[in-house]
């Protein structure tokens, strides 16, 4: 059986065979179809933005756009979804990534999800479909099912999707959300069992019980995501929302005001996406295979590390509170630790067995370390990456 799932892990790299870099995307990108706008998105370490259009004009000004700054676009209009054919004038217009379809679908939308689908691919046969779902902290009720699992199943055997996008925004009040890491073992399960790669999301927007975003809360996000093996890293929002929704919703800022001015968010997702993207070399073509947590607690849901990693002969002996992901490329092996307080920088001890490989968490670049005992800092959020060849 262990075999198997391992054999399945791999499979899900075949989605990404042609991806050069890992997709990192904005849900609520840019609004105004300008060029310069779209090279700020881009120089923000964006490559890929989701968002709504009112016509065919107004997408073909965004796509135009978007090319001149090496951006794609998941495209979602009304008129889209009640005329497929129209996927004709853009399918094939080298910014246009895919269609997108719904956000957080009830089960009984479903079959229709599966119909929008079915009536796009008659003029679009590759096309990709971007259907983002809810939490595990949704009610039975927004889910129309008995339970999440029962959400998820019924949604991977009904709609007929590449990858499997969720959102959850764990840091409310400061505070990581007790259930957030079961909602990424369910999503990563669903994963392996269908041979579909998953997508996760961090916020980045100020509203209600979500205060301002900082460095180390948005690195929690996505590199647990990643080491969770997601394939894809999406961010709630981008662009701020209407002045109308900000005072219906309490909502303030995201990375950049409804103006296009920068906000402070802006220079700490800009930090952390070049981080993103000097390691994606190693997240973009691996495989995760185990998953496990250490400290004086576990959350609910998850696997406690029980073993020492082999070729580590002492491995995080003071007990901090840290999330471990091991990852395999054909040639390569990983072990990853995260730092999951968002706040402080934790002191990690460990003595590897034999001499093997640290990567930078920001540059990428590789060094050797030595059999000594080791004790190295991790700063909020962030990572200890080891490697071996194998």
């Amino acid at each position: 059986m262990k075999k198997l799932i391992i054999f399945i892990i791999f499979l899900l790299s075949s989605f990404l065979e042609a991806q050069s870099e890992l997709p990192i995307v904005a849900f609520g990108g840019v609004k105004t179809g300008k060029v310069s706008d779209f090279k700020t998105f881009k120089n923000a370490g964006f490559n890929l933005s989701i968002d709504v259009y009112e016509s065919t004009d107004d997408i073909l000004n965004n796509l135009n756009a978007a090319e001149k700054s090496s951006v794609k676009l998941f495209i979602y209009s009304d008129s889209l979804m009640l005329f497929p054919k129209i996927v004709n004038k853009i399918k094939n217009h080298p910014a246009f990534y895919g269609t997108y379809v719904a956000d957080e679908p009830q089960v009984n939308h479903f079959p229709m999800l599966e119909w929008r689908i079915k009536g796009i691919k008659e003029y679009d046969k590759n096309g990709k479909f971007y259907i983002n779902l809810f939490p595990n902290y949704a009610s039975n009720e927004q889910l129309g099912a008995n339970s999440y699992k029962e959400y998820l199943e019924k949604f991977i055997n009904t709609v007929p999707v590449e990858f499997i996008s969720f959102d959850y925004y764990p840091i409310k009040n400061n505070q990581i959300e007790a259930s957030w890491y079961e909602n990424l073992e369910d999503i990563r399960n669903l994963s392996i069992k269908y041979n579909k790669p998953f997508w996760g999301f961090a916020n980045s927007t100020i509203f209600q019980q979500y205060k301002n975003p900082t460095l180390g809360g948005l690195k929690l996000q996505q590199f647990s995501n990643l080491l969770y093996g997601a394939k894809g890293l999406q961010y709630f929002t981008y662009w701020t929302v209407d002045k109308e929704y900000r005072l219906k919703n309490n909502f303030q800022h995201s990375i950049v005001y409804e103006d296009g001015t920068l906000s402070p968010i802006y220079k700490l997702v800009k930090e952390l996406n070049t981080q993103i993207h000097n390691l994606e070399w190693i997240f973009l073509r691996s495989k995760v295979t185990r998953v496990y947590h250490d400290g004086k607690t576990v959350p609910k849901g998850t696997e406690k590390l029980q073993r020492l990693p082999s070729n580590f002969s002492s491995f995080n002996s003071t007990k901090e509170s840290i999330l471990i992901s091991y990852l395999e490329t054909p040639k390569s092996e990983f072990v990853i630790v995260q730092n999951k307080d968002i706040n402080k920088s934790i002191t990690f001890r460990y003595q590897p067995k034999i001499a093997m490989q640290i990567i930078n968490s920001f540059t990428g670049e590789s060094s050797i370390i030595s059999t000594k005992m080791i004790n190295t800092s991790i700063l909020p959020g962030d990572l200890l990456i080891f490697k071996k060849d194998k």
